[in-house]
């Protein structure tokens, strides 16, 4: 969370750099088993995530970052799951979905734990932590750069 918020200092910048992370995947090819290749699901492992972490820097750049993933890319986003969440996490997501639309909200799955359904996604494409098969596996493992795709 510091490193976002380090990241998001300029906030123009954050939101350019998280545009381009958008106009990368939208022109990624995906595999021909792929159930909807228009959109991707994303996994948001929040282990750790305390009261402490919260800040309006952050609030701020979320806020930013969602408003242009709505206006210029709202068919990208699949699903998100958000698995080992604190209970701080639903006052975030409350707080959160004024910016957001109700079509994303529906596709946005909260779980306190890793859900066993989580596996379907791919075990080949999650990592061990999150009910996959993939070892050495950016952040879980900080000294492995996040370079190779999975499928």
């Amino acid at each position: 969370v510091r490193q976002v918020e380090a990241a998001a200092a300029d906030l123009e910048r954050f939101v350019l750099l998280n545009a381009l992370v958008c106009e990368q995947l939208v022109h990624m090819r995906r595999p021909a088993s792929t159930s909807d290749a228009r959109g991707v699901i994303v996994v948001l492992d929040m282990d750790g995530l305390g009261q402490g972490h919260l800040s309006s820097k952050l609030l701020r750049a979320f806020t930013a970052v969602a408003r242009v993933i709505r206006a210029f890319y709202p068919d990208m986003l699949a699903d998100v799951f958000v698995v080992k969440a604190p209970w701080l996490f639903s006052a975030l997501h409350m707080a959160i979905q004024p910016v957001l639309s109700g079509r994303t909200l529906s596709g946005v799955h909260i779980s306190t734990s890793v859900p066993t359904s989580l596996g379907n996604l791919g075990a080949a494409c999650l990592p061990t932590d999150l009910r996959g098969i993939r070892t050495h596996v950016f952040p879980y493992d900080e000294t492995i750069l996040p370079t190779k795709l999975c499928g």
